[in-house]
């Protein structure tokens, strides 16, 4: 893959485990297979571990998941 180079979308999807409702949040930090840093709606900063299938974490008493941003891969020339 030497000329391909990834490119990781700035928003992903997340859903509230507790009421089904899904969300669209923008990626604060991202590190694939470890971490996922979310901000929901502006005023709330989630962060989110990798359990090895998806991103889960909780705040308060919800608990939410994700499967990470999407990423695109474009070819690139020299």
């Amino acid at each position: 893959m030497k000329n391909l180079r990834e490119y990781i979308n700035d928003t992903c999807e997340i859903i509230c485990e507790d009421n089904g409702r899904k969300m669209v949040a923008d990626v604060l930090q991202y590190s694939k297979h470890k971490t996922l840093t979310v901000s929901v709606e502006r005023s709330l900063k989630l962060t989110l571990g990798w359990n090895g299938k998806i991103y889960e974490g909780s705040m308060g008493k919800m608990s939410f998941v994700s499967n990470g941003p999407d990423s695109t891969f474009v070819r690139t020339r020299r």
